[in-house]
Order: structure tokens, then C-alpha cells, then sequence
């Protein structure tokens, strides 16, 4: 699903590995959008199955998010998920992230509910306590 939205919508992105005592277990992939803004940034990412519930992904983000709308100077940040991954919702929602819509979207001939969640830069700031503009 990755590697066809890339090639959809070609841009500039950065790759983390998630590590757990010393292993990678996970990835969180994100880059910057040239629609509508340059300043908008959209991420992705997976965890094995096998640490979820560990916090792994939530401190994952959260270091993204800090990177993106610092030394990357992103306005804006866009993550999406299936409605019924309530895991990823969660992750999202724990980084202050916020839930913007639900629709239906259709990929390769199946339709699915997805659930687009927004951050931006004063929420950020809000999130991290420096309540700066």
C-alpha cells in the first residue's frame, strides 16, 4: 500500500526504523506533500503484532511530529487509518493529534473506512508546552 501511494504521489521522505531491545520491529515512513501546501507533511507506519501495546509507536510519532515541525518547518502533519484499527487512532490520538474525518475510500476495487487526523503547528506547540506561535 506504501510503496503505491509513493509512486502516486512522488515526494521527498524520510524512514525511521522502530527498534525494541535491539531489534526493528516496526517503520514509520513520512514526506513532505507538494498539494496543497509545501509546509504539509503526511506519515504512514506498521508495528509487528508482537509489541504492540508498548508505547513503541506513540514515542515513535511523537518524535517524527517534533522532527516535522521543527528542523522540516512543516505547518501542517496528516495521518490516516482504518476506522476499526483502534491501536493506530489511539497512537494518533495520544500525540495530540485530531480527528478531522471518517469517509469511505476506495483502494485496488475495495472500499474501506478511513479516519484522517490533523496536527498543526499551534497544536503542536500547545502539545509540547511551549504554547509559541
Amino acid at each position: 500500500m506504501a510503496a503505491a501511494h509513493n509512486r502516486r504521489q512522488p515526494r521527498r521522505a524520510y524512514n525511521l526504523a522502530v527498534l525494541l531491545e535491539g531489534r526493528v520491529v516496526g517503520w514509520l515512513g513520512f514526506g513532505q506533500t507538494p498539494e496543497p501546501s509545501p509546509r504539509r507533511f503526511e506519515f504512514g507506519y506498521a508495528l509487528l503484532p508482537s509489541v504492540w501495546g508498548r508505547g513503541s509507536m506513540t514515542e515513535t510519532l511523537e518524535a517524527a511530529l517534533a522532527f516535522m515541525f521543527g528542523p522540516l518547518g512543516a505547518d501542517l502533519v496528516v495521518g490516516a487509518c482504518e476506522t476499526g484499527n483502534t491501536a493506530s487512532v489511539r497512537v494518533m490520538e495520544r500525540a495530540g493529534m485530531r480527528l478531522v474525518h471518517t469517509r469511505s475510500e476506495a483502494e485496488a476495487g475495495a472500499a474501506r473506512e478511513v479516519c484522517r487526523f490533523v496536527m498543526d503547528r499551534p497544536a503542536w506547540q500547545l502539545v509540547r508546552g511551549t504554547g509559541l506561535p
